[in-house]
């Protein structure tokens, strides 16, 4: 844009629709990854709080090492992390008391 605000440029793509796009509709344009669809999350609400804690679990499990590609900063960070769990043993908390914690807060 210059300074009288005309835009300087070409555009390559330029689409007309007699409708509002869906966010869905959007993601796969731009060749994102569409959003969890409403109704899905819906059901997870509906779900109780060790239902919830379980399915991340269950969730957790289904990914590969493949699903979690870790950029080197993000690799640092985590030897960092393990490292100081290591030297700092009694600074961690079991998984399952953790889980207690949280069910105690009513979270």
């Amino acid at each position: 844009v210059d300074h009288n605000g005309t835009y300087q440029g070409l555009l390559d793509d330029v689409r007309i629709y007699n409708r509002a796009l869906s966010s869905t509709e959007i993601a796969h344009l731009f060749g994102s990854e569409a959003p969890i669809d409403p109704s899905l999350i819906a059901k997870v609400n509906e779900l109780s709080q060790a239902e919830r804690l379980e399915l991340i679990g269950v969730v957790w499990d289904s990914l590969s090492h493949a699903d979690l590609p870790v950029t080197d900063a993000e690799k640092q960070m985590l030897d960092a992390r393990l490292a100081d769990a290591e030297a700092n043993p009694d600074d961690e908390s079991p998984l399952s008391e953790v889980v207690s914690r949280l069910e105690r807060q009513g979270h």
